[in-house]
């Protein structure tokens, strides 16, 4: 992402499937990939109070805010038994 994120903002969005659902977590100000993805399964978070950059790597309380979001979201489209190919 740090080296091919631009280009993922710019053309990369176009090659995601809209039946692949997607889960961005970003800080506040960055969501030009969010709003250009066509998946009708989106979801952006990104309200995590305290945390920076590596959000999985916290020591704050937001790391096991973070993996329950996760572990929240990965069970749900788990159990929909949606799948998708890219």
């Amino acid at each position: 992402m740090l080296k091919r994120g631009e280009t993922l903002v710019n053309e990369g969005y176009k090659n995601w499937s809209q039946s692949l659902p997607l889960l961005i977590v970003h800080g506040t100000e960055d969501h030009a990939f969010m709003e250009k993805a066509q998946t009708a399964d989106k979801k952006l978070s990104f309200m995590y109070e305290g945390g920076y950059h590596e959000l999985h790597n916290e020591n704050n309380g937001v790391k096991e805010q973070f993996q329950d979001e996760l572990i929240a979201w990965d069970e749900a489209h788990l159990s929909s038994g949606q799948t998708a190919k890219l």
